[in-house]
């Protein structure tokens, strides 16, 4: 059913490309970047020395709710958006993931709208400042709408504060759930929050 995992990053480029939607580029009160953002291009900056951001991030998306129908009368579809810090040492993010949507070749799709703030299924909690030890995690709530054509065969995910970003399949998935003819439609995130337990991969 929707509670499917689909995670595992198919491909990782050390580059953003243009496939990608970023969020309005905020630091924390007292931050600053650690490299300058293209408008547009990454997930929000992170947080200054004092706590390193993170780089070294297991990305992985997994279905879990039913999906929701909109006021237009199509559906909206949740994924949970996870990053787990790989690292040995703490390490921080902050603030919206970067978001992205390509077709079975690899084309960017240009969702409908894209949107940082609450979804049909979780409130925003805002931007905050996570810490994260080794192996604990941040999730955020993906909400991606249904449209005829053309669908997405997969999400491209730019963590916050990030320059690289992470290619993840959502095809099985919609076979799986049962999801007639595709997705790739309006796109909205919530800020990344410390997972619950039951979403944590921590000691």
């Amino acid at each position: 059913g929707h509670g499917l995992e689909f995670r595992r990053v198919l491909f990782r480029s050390t580059a953003v490309t243009p496939d990608t939607t970023g969020p309005p580029n905020t630091a924390p009160p007292g931050a600053a970047s650690s490299s300058p953002a293209p408008a547009g291009r990454t997930g929000t900056a992170g947080p200054g020395p004092a706590v390193p951001r993170c780089k070294n991030l297991d990305v992985g998306l997994t279905g879990g709710q039913p999906p929701h129908k909109d006021r237009s009368g199509h559906y909206q579809y949740p994924i949970r958006l996870t990053v787990t810090n790989l690292g040995k040492a703490s390490c921080s993010v902050y603030g919206y993931p970067g978001l992205g949507l390509l077709d079975a070749s690899h084309h960017a799709l240009p969702p409908s709208h894209t949107h940082w703030g609450s979804t049909y299924f979780a409130r925003d909690p805002g931007p905050s400042l996570i810490v994260l030890a080794y192996l604990q995690s941040a999730d955020a709530n993906i909400s991606l709408g249904w449209r005829p054509t053309p669908w997405a065969t997969y999400l491209e995910i730019t963590p916050p504060n990030e320059y690289h970003h992470d290619l993840i399949s959502i095809g099985d998935w919609l076979e799986t759930a049962g999801i007639q003819g595709g997705l790739g439609g309006d796109l909205t995130a919530t800020a990344m929050a410390p997972a619950p337990k039951e979403n944590c991969k921590c000691l």
